[in-house]
Parts: C-alpha cells; sequence; structure tokens
C-alpha cells in the first residue's frame, strides 16, 4: 500500500529489510513521539514480509516503495522518490536506530538556515542501553561548519544522523552511480565537495545501535576483520573520489598499493599491531585505518 504524500514539507527516510524487525517498534515509537509531527514517512522496503500491516497500526503519515537492490542503489531510490514527490527537506534514518524527541523540531528549524545538518550520537548497545552520551561532541562544537576536509580520512555523516535541503541533491554525481560499501560517506563526500558545507549541532541526537549486524559501529573495534574490511572500505571510496577530484588520487593510489600488501600475512600482523598503538580515540567512521606511513611503517 503506498499513501498519497500530504502537505509536508518534511519527509524522513529509511530503508527496510529482513532483519531489522527486531527494531521496528522502537524506530517507530521514536518518531510518533517527535515534537514536531509535520513530516511524512517514506521508506523502501527491500524484501521484509509484512511491513504494510505494522504500519497501519501507526499513527504515522507514511509512504512504501518495495525495491530490490543494492546498499547504495536502495538509497538512491529513496532519495529520488523524495525528490520526485516535491519534499523540501529530507531527514535521514536508519531503521535499527531511535532518535531524540527533538530531533525533526531541531533539524526542520536548521535546515532554515543551512544546507545539511548533521546531529550527534548516543552509542547504544543492542538492548537500547547508552554507552557513550553525545559521542561526537567530544570532537566537534556546536554549529560548527563542516566541510568537505572534515570527511577527507573518514566519515561522521551517516545515514541516521543527517539532514539535508533536497534543493541540494541536485546534479549530484553519488546519486548517478558508483557502488559503495560506505554509500553515506560517498554521497556527503560528493554534496561538500561542491561546496555544500554542513552544519554541526548538538542539541539532538541520534541513538546509534551498535550491534553484529551493522556496516560500521562506533568505536570500531581494530581487530582484523574490521581491519580488512575497512581497507577495502577506504579503496573504494578513494577510486570513486578520484573520478570526482583530482585531490583524492594519491590516496587512491595509496590504498590501492595497501589492499594488495595486506595480503602478506606477516606484513599485515606488522600493520595491524602499528593501526592499534597509533589509534584515534573519539574516531569518526574509518578513521583509524590509516595508510601506513601514517603509523610509521613501510
Amino acid at each position: 500500500m503506498v499513501m498519497e504524500r500530504s502537505k509536508n514539507e518534511i519527509v524522513v527516510v529509511g530503508a527496510v529489510y529482513p532483519g531489522v524487525e527486531f527494531f521496528l517498534d522502537d524506530y517507530f515509537n521514536s518518531l510518533e513521539r517527535q515534537t514536531n509531527s509535520e513530516f511524512d514517512l517514506l521508506l523502501v522496503n527491500d524484501g521484509f514480509k509484512g511491513l504494510d500491516s505494522l504500519l497501519e497500526k501507526r499513527s504515522l503519515n507514511w509512504i512504501c516503495e518495495n525495491v530490490t537492490g543494492s546498499i547504495s542503489l536502495n538509497r538512491r531510490i529513496l532519495i529520488h522518490k523524495a525528490l520526485e514527490m516535491g519534499y523540501r527537506k529530507i531527514i535521514f534514518t536508519d531503521t535499527d536506530d531511535t532518535f531524540e524527541e527533538n530531533r525533526v523540531e531541531v533539524l526542520n528549524n536548521m535546515l532554515d538556515k543551512d544546507p545539511v545538518i548533521v546531529n550527534d550520537l548516543d552509542i547504544l548497545d543492542i538492548q537500547g542501553n547508552k554507552i557513550i552520551k553525545r559521542y561526537f561532541s567530544k570532537r566537534y562544537s556546536e554549529a560548527e561548519m563542516i566541510t568537505k576536509n572534515y570527511l577527507l580520512t573518514g566519515n561522521l555523516m551517516g545515514f541516521s544522523n543527517t539532514a539535508v535541503q533536497s534543493e541540494v541533491f541536485r546534479d549530484i554525481p553519488a546519486l548517478q552511480s558508483g557502488e559503495s560499501i560506505a554509500f553515506d560517506w560517498y554521497l556527503w563526500s560528493s554534496v561538500l565537495l561542491l561546496g555544500n558545507n554542513a552544519r554541526f549541532t548538538s542539541e539532538t541526537s541520534t541513538k546509534y545501535r551498535i550491534y553484529e549486524n551493522n556496516t560500521a559501529g562506533l568505536p570500531q573495534l581494530l581487530d582484523e576483520e574490521n581491519i580488512l574490511k575497512g581497507v577495502e572500505v577506504k579503496r573504494q571510496h578513494y577510486d570513486l573520489m578520484a573520478k570526482l577530484n583530482n585531490e583524492y588520487s594519491a590516496l587512491m593510489k595509496e590504498y590501492n598499493w595497501l589492499s594488495k600488501k595486506i595480503e602478506i600475512k606477516p606484513w599485515r600482523q606488522k600493520y595491524i599491531e602499528a593501526l592499534k598503538s597509533h589509534a584515534i580515540d573519539n574516531h569518526i567512521w574509518w578513521e583509524n585505518i590509516r595508510t601506513p606511513s601514517e603509523v610509521g611503517i613501510i
């Protein structure tokens, strides 16, 4: 079932998929408790059975579109659908997270002044217990401007803690092509590369749930599995970004080299130990995956 778009100018967007059903009640509850309820909820559903029946029990004004594709493709479909429907402001969510009750209100107000907003995170365990409060505030100050250089070696702009004026997404290359494990990093890097700076706020937060199915948790563990994954994420990311701007070419070459070098087991262990000994406190996503020269090895 697809409901018609209401008169709201704000849309909250998210993706649903098999496995996320354990968190949907918390997700919907947090949206129903928002202090500003003048928004629509636009979801893409990749294979989850029974979503419509869950939504029909809710007071949310919802729109659901069935999709089948990769994470990158489904995110693109979601954004294009929001643009096609004429929403002026887009607030992103991950459906395994929850949100402070003032999130829509704060982001809506801030989007009247700035084109892109990134809000803070409260880190939760799988049961929803708070582990770290206001994680990003330990690095960034209220109303700090986030430029493209902030996303050069890592990412603080996920799909669960960002919002945008929809006009920003016109003619963004990342919305046209390019498969990426870290599609959020690729998308927002593309946006900021074009001069659309973001504003940070800790006046509201996303309650970011950490569990084994996260593409990237925070803080990210520096074990062998996560390091190998992180190297591939960064190699892929810089390959894509180098197609948009030459300033990423050096990083592209370094991570293409690293992805081959790390296959040598004795050198891999040396690299892993170097990363651990040079770990950055309160790091952002992927920031602790670094080049050998950054951690003092060759």
